[in-house]
Parts: C-alpha cells; sequence; structure tokens
C-alpha cells in the first residue's frame, strides 16, 4: 500500500508539501498541487483519517444516539443531522441506547475514544455520570441534547413543545365531543413525558373534564419477549401478547376512554392496539352514539356521554 513517502518521491516534493496539499493547511503553488494530485492519483493513495485527525485535531465526525432507530420518530431525524452533516463536511456515527444509561454510557465512551468532535444526544432516563460529563468537558467535545432535556445539565438543547402538542391533541378530541380520552404516556422519568402529562391534565382543566388516573398508562423501560403475557412490573396477565414496551398501568384493566392520545410512536403496536381490541369486545363502549362525519362543523358533532 503506498504512503506519503512513495507520493513525495513520486511528484518529487517535500513531506511538508503533500501534506499541505492533502490537508489545505498552507499554500501550494498550482504547478507543485497538480504533480501532488497526480501522483496520488496514479498510485492510489488513501490518506490516513486518523493521523489526519491527530494532526489537525479534528475527525470530521460527529456522534449521535438516540433511544430506538427503529421507533418511527427517530429515522427521519436521523436522516436529517446526516444530511446536514454530510453538507458540512461531517459523516455522522449512529448508535442506539434503547433508553439503558449503561449502553448509553459505553457509546459515550466510545465516540470519546474515536475523537468525534461533537454529539448529539438523546439522553435515556436517569443522571449522566459526573466522571463523563467531566471526561467530555476535558476533550473539549460538545453534546448537543435532542429532544430530553437533563435536570443540571447546562449544554444546547434541541426540543419540541411537548406540553402545547398534547394540550392542542386532548383539546382537539374534546372539541370533536369525545369526553373520555385516555393517555399513552411515554417512559418515566424522560422530560417529555412530564411535559406531555402536563399538557394533557391542562387540557383537561381547561375542558373542564375531571383527571381520571385509571385513563393515564406509563410506559416501562424494558422490552416485552413476545410470548411473555404479563406486564413489565406486574403481576397482572395481560390478555394478547404484545410485543414492545408496556407501562405498569393498563388501558385493558381501566373504563374504556371513547379516545386515547398516544404520545409515544413505538407504543402504537402495544397498548394502543390493545385498548381497540377491548372497545371491538364490546367493553364499555357508548354503541348509540357514533362520530360524525369529519366534514361536519365541531359544533353539530354528537358528543359522547
Amino acid at each position: 500500500m503506498p504512503n506519503i513517502y512513495d507520493v513525495a518521491r513520486r511528484a518529487r516534493v517535500s513531506l511538508a508539501t503533500v501534506s499541505a496539499v492533502l490537508n489545505d493547511s498552507a499554500f501550494v503553488s498550482p504547478d507543485l498541487k497538480t504533480r501532488v494530485q497526480t501522483a496520488i492519483a496514479a498510485l492510489g493513495y488513501q490518506p490516513n483519517l486518523l493521523a489526519r485527525g491527530l494532526a489537525k485535531q479534528r475527525s470530521q465526525t460527529l456522534g449521535m444516539i438516540v433511544p430506538d432507530i427503529a421507533n418511527p420518530f427517530f429515522p427521519e431525524v436521523v436522516r436529517g443531522a446526516e444530511d446536514t452533516a454530510h453538507a458540512a463536511g461531517y459523516t455522522l456515527l449512529i448508535a442506539s441506547s434503547d433508553n439503558d444509561t449503561k449502553k448509553e454510557e459505553l457509546y459515550l465512551r466510545l465516540f470519546l475514544a474515536k475523537r468525534v468532535d461533537g454529539v448529539i444526544l438523546t439522553k435515556a432516563p436517569g443522571r449522566m455520570p459526573p466522571s463523563l460529563r467531566r471526561a467530555f468537558a476535558d476533550a473539549r467535545v460538545p453534546i448537543v441534547l435532542l429532544a430530553r432535556a437533563v435536570s443540571g445539565f447546562a449544554t444546547d438543547l434541541v426540543e419540541m413543545d411537548d406540553r402545547g402538542a398534547a394540550y392542542e391533541g386532548v383539546l382537539h378530541l374534546h372539541r370533536l365531543g369525545y369526553r373520555r380520552i385516555g393517555f399513552i404516556g411515554g417512559l418515566r422519568g424522560a422530560s417529555t413525558s412530564r411535559r406531555r402529562l402536563d399538557g394533557y391534565r391542562a387540557a383537561l382543566r381547561a375542558a373542564k373534564r375531571r383527571f381520571d388516573p385509571a385513563l393515564v398508562v406509563r410506559r416501562g423501560v424494558h422490552r416485552q419477549l413476545p410470548d411473555d403475557r404479563r406486564l413489565h412490573g406486574s403481576a397482572a396477565p395481560v390478555p394478547h401478547a404484545l410485543p414492545g414496551r408496556c407501562g405498569r398501568g393498563d388501558l385493558r384493566r381501566s373504563p374504556v376512554a371513547r379516545r386515547v392520545f398516544a404520545t409515544a410512536d413505538d407504543d402504537r403496536s402495544a397498548e394502543a392496539r390493545a385498548w381497540r381490541r377491548r372497545r371491538a369486545a364490546g367493553g364499555r363502549a357508548d354503541r348509540q352514539t357514533k362520530r360524525p362525519p369529519a366534514h361536519r362543523p365541531a359544533q353539530e358533532r354528537a358528543p359522547c356521554a
């Protein structure tokens, strides 16, 4: 495999000139630059990116950790980050933490070892170890938080209006005439879950509806196996085997909500599907009141009891 010495010998220039051309770190005359580039092409020379990064103190790579790349929310977000990084001359290293703080720490330390120039992080619920925060500060590698805030961790944050979105979503269902509105929340301990539940409760207050804890489902952390017929953290049997993530509360054991406001995308195949099953099976549903056509004005829609 050809090296930088071979390039310098073939182009009849010094190692410093080859380095300047490769790193664009100093002025090189057009004639010498052409000779170096011709030598590189003829030899098929590939620069050592690790050594190049050490010399420039930049690796032109970014790390990104999301809870689950299979979650329908994240592929588009990751693609947007990758496109933006590529346009700026960076490559993106991607990892899924599965909302496991130990796995997350493993990837964060791996990114430090690979000398990434920055990290985009959707934090798993829980604190970041002080030693890890010091390691990033000492290495001067910035972390930008995505979606979830971390208590006591002052850094840049890109977040959505979770509270406002939940508030508007629940009020929209109320304006359509629905009164028993269930809530499928996200992970316990995540800032997004707290803000969305706050929005849900605020919307109920604005609509002068009583908050019913039986209509709220909170997710746990661990993934269920397809043949596991029990909720994580609960001894109560579950009527159907439901792969995915489930909470300790369960809409299947509560009076059936007329409509469910789901805040966690990957719960649609678990709790929300179970809720639909029970309604189809006849669990305390209002069978006389039907949802009116969408084109009718809101004030003309028949409300549910």
